[in-house]
């Protein structure tokens, strides 16, 4: 016995729907947040003041490496609360004095509690704003003393959302 087009219809209709009911089941086996629920847009970062963009050199062992330091206001512009466990920066520079290059390095951020004065790993609060303070080292240094630095930020979210500000100048201390 032969099906006819609405036969074939519906059961290609049944077999989808198993297969997307089946494919959630799994999601929340696995544990899986949906897209609907991560914020796309929740981080804005701002640098607090020009002159709070610095960067010196320092030593770790025997080896000179530049001390990267910027201040910059957090605003939380979604209705979740969010955590910055991540800061990259990426430093504009002239390899051999001529070849333009740029040197990506990872660094940490400390977020100002909104509740107390303590400064380390807190969320930002749905829809509030705060400061915090991010450092990095790059090894060997890019560039000479007295010299200023140009670079970019990259804040990564807690939900994997990437929120990169403008490229900064950072004045030698």
């Amino acid at each position: 016995m032969a099906l006819d087009i609405s036969a074939w219809g519906v059961l290609l209709n049944v077999i989808v729907n198993t297969l997307r009911f089946v494919k959630s089941v799994w999601d929340r086996l696995r544990g899986r947040r949906s897209h609907q629920m991560i914020p796309q847009t929740a981080i804005v970062a701002l640098p607090r003041q020009e002159r709070l963009l610095m960067w010196h050199k320092g030593e770790r062992g025997d080896q000179e490496v530049m001390m990267v330091v910027g201040d910059f206001y957090f605003t939380n512009a979604s209705t979740l609360p969010v955590l910055i466990p991540n800061a990259h920066l990426i430093a504009y520079y002239r390899k051999w004095g001529v070849f333009p290059a740029r040197k990506r390095v990872d660094g940490d951020v400390a977020v100002k509690d909104v509740r107390t004065v303590l400064h380390g790993h807190y969320p930002i609060p749905p829809n509030g704003t705060t400061s915090g303070r991010a450092h990095w080292t790059i090894e060997p240094p890019i560039k000479r003393s007295g010299q200023p630095l140009w670079a970019s930020v990259i804040f990564t979210d807690a939900y994997g959302n990437q929120h990169q500000t403008k490229v900064l100048r950072w004045h030698y201390l």
